[in-house]
C-alpha cells in the first residue's frame, strides 16, 4: 500500500495543484488534504490554532464582476495569506470564499495580532484594470489544547468561532463552548423539526376567544406543541425560531393550516359549527407569490372556505418593503378570509398602516397587560382600541390572567380575549368540546 506524503501547499507549481488533495484554484490544501495534515501531525502539534476566515457578500462579487474576477480574487488572498504568515504555517482553501489556516500559535494576544494583520492585508482593496473592490474578513479561531487536543476537531471548532463571529457583527470570535452547544442544539432541534413535520408528529392545540359582552366562544387560536421522542419537550419559541432561520417557517404555516382545515372538514361533516380559527403565518412567507395559490389548494382540498379561517400576522408585514407582501393581503381579504394583525405595539410605530392594509382585527399583545392596572398602562390600552375602533377593526386582547385584567378589558371597550383566566390552550378535540352543539349552517353552491 502507497502511503501519501502530505506538504504544505507554499510555492506549488501548477503540476502539483493536479494533485487531489489540493485547490486547483489557489494552489493551497483543500478540505481533504488539510485533513491529511492535521491527521499525519497529531501526535507533534502542540499549542497551534486554526484559523478559520471568509469574505463578507462574497458571492455578491461573482453576480456583478464575473466569476473570474472572483477567483483571481481568491489565488491573490491565498498569496496575501501565505506572504503574510509565511510558510511555517500551513493553508487551505476547503470551499468559496473559505480559508483555513494552521498556524503556530495558541496564545490569544499573538492570535488577536495575526488575526488584525489578516484583516489589513485582505482589506486593501484588489485592483482588477481599473477597478478596485474591497472586500472585509470575518475570522473564527480555534486552540489546541484549550479547546480540543484532538487538533482534528479543531476546523470545525473554528467554523463554529466564525459563526459566532457573524453572530454578534464582530471581526473576530475565539471559540465557545457556550456558543457550541446552542449551535448543536440548533442543528438538533432542525432535524428532528424536519422529521416531525413529515411524520405528522406536531399537536395542533387551540386556545378559545371570549366574547366580552356574551361570553361565548367566538373563535379559537391554533397553537402548535411539539414532544420529541429525544428531545423531549420542545417549546413554540424555539422550534419556531428555529423554522424561520431554517426555511421550514413556511412548511409549518401550511402544516397548520391543513390539520385546522381538516378538522374543520370533520365537524362539517358532522352537521356542527366551528367558529373561524386564527393561524399565524410567518411574516417572511407573505412575500411569496405562491403564497395564496398554495392556502387556497389546502382548503380547497379539505373543502372548507376562507370565512372559516383568520389569518394572523405580525407588525412585520405591514414594514416589509416587497412588492408581492400587498397583492396577497389584498387577495386573501378579497377571497374571504378574516385578516388579524397579532402582538400589535410590540413591533414597529404601524400606526400609519392601518388604514392601507386590509384588516379586520387588532390583537393587543399580552405584554400591555402587565401595566394595565396602573394609570398608563390602562390610558394606553385605551388608545390602542380607540385607535382601531377608528379604522373599524376588533380588538382582542391577549394574556388575560387575573380578574381586574377582564374587568378593565371589558370597561375599555375590548370586544374579544383569550388568556389563561378564560382558557388555556388546550388539545383541539378537547377544545372543541366545549363549544355548544350548534349545526353548522348550509353553505351555498
Amino acid at each position: 500500500m502507497t502511503t501519501l506524503m502530505v506538504r504544505d501547499s507554499a510555492g506549488l507549481s501548477a503540476k502539483d495543484t493536479d494533485h487531489p488533495e489540493y485547490d486547483r484554484l489557489t494552489g493551497l490544501l483543500n478540505r481533504e488534504g488539510f485533513a491529511a495534515l492535521l491527521q499525519s501531525r497529531m501526535q507533534t502539534l502542540k499549542k497551534q490554532s486554526v484559523i478559520h476566515l471568509d469574505f463578507e457578500h462574497f458571492g455578491l462579487i461573482n453576480q456583478k464582476f464575473g466569476r473570474e474576477t472572483g477567483d483571481y480574487i481568491l489565488r491573490n488572498t491565498a498569496l496575501r495569506l501565505r506572504r503574510l504568515l509565511g510558510n511555517q504555517n500551513s493553508y487551505c482553501r476547503p470551499a468559496g470564499d473559505e480559508f483555513l489556516i494552521l498556524i503556530n500559535a495558541s496564545k490569544k494576544e499573538d492570535l488577536l495580532a495575526s488575526a488584525y494583520d489578516i484583516q489589513v492585508a485582505l482589506e486593501r482593496p484588489f485592483q482588477i484594470g481599473s477597478q478596485q473592490i474591497s472586500l472585509s474578513a470575518n475570522i473564527g479561531i480555534a486552540r489546541c489544547p484549550l479547546d480540543s487536543d484532538n487538533i482534528e476537531l479543531l476546523p470545525d471548532l473554528a467554523e463554529c468561532a466564525l459563526r459566532l463571529a457573524k453572530s454578534r457583527q464582530e471581526p473576530v470570535a475565539f471559540f465557545s463552548r457556550e456558543f457550541h452547544t446552542e449551535m448543536t442544539r440548533t442543528l438538533d432541534v432542525e432535524q428532528a423539526l424536519k422529521s416531525a413535520i413529515q411524520k405528522n408528529e406536531l399537536e395542533v392545540f387551540l386556545q378559545p376567544k371570549y366574547c366580552f359582552k356574551s361570553g361565548d366562544i367566538v373563535g379559537f387560536e391554533a397553537l402548535l406543541r411539539w414532544q420529541d421522542t429525544l428531545l423531549g419537550s420542545v417549546t413554540p419559541q424555539e422550534f419556531v425560531a428555529v423554522a424561520e432561520h431554517s426555511m421550514l417557517g413556511q412548511q409549518l404555516d401550511f402544516y397548520v393550516l391543513r390539520t385546522v382545515s381538516e378538522l374543520i372538514a370533520e365537524r362539517k361533516d358532522l352537521g356542527l359549527f366551528t367558529p373561524p380559527i386564527s393561524i399565524n403565518i410567518t411574516t417572511g412567507h407573505f412575500s411569496d407569490p405562491e403564497l395564496t395559490g398554495n392556502i387556497f389548494a389546502i382548503l380547497e382540498a379539505a373543502g372548507v372556505v376562507p370565512t372559516d379561517i383568520v389569518l394572523e400576522i405580525t407588525e412585520g408585514v405591514l414594514m416589509e418593503s416587497d412588492g408581492q407582501v400587498a397583492p396577497n393581503l389584498r387577495i386573501l381579504r378579497e377571497s374571504g378570509f378574516a385578516i388579524a394583525i397579532d402582538d400589535f405595539g410590540t413591533g414597529y410605530s404601524a400606526l400609519s398602516y392601518l388604514k392601507f392594509i386590509p384588516a379586520t382585527e387588532l390583537k393587543i399583545d399580552k405584554s400591555f397587560m402587565e401595566d394595565i392596572e396602573s394609570e398608563q398602562g390602562k390610558t394606553l390600552i385605551s388608545i390602542i382600541i380607540n385607535l382601531a375602533k377608528t379604522y373599524n377593526l376588533a380588538v382582542t386582547a391577549e394574556g388575560i390572567e387575573t380578574e381586574a385584567h377582564h374587568t378593565l378589558l371589558q370597561g375599555l371597550g375590548c370586544d374579544y380575549g383569550q388568556g389563561y383566566l378564560l382558557s388555556r390552550p388546550l388539545p383541539a378535540q378537547c377544545a372543541l368540546h366545549l363549544l355548544p352543539p350548534s349545526p353548522a349552517p348550509r353553505q351555498l353552491g
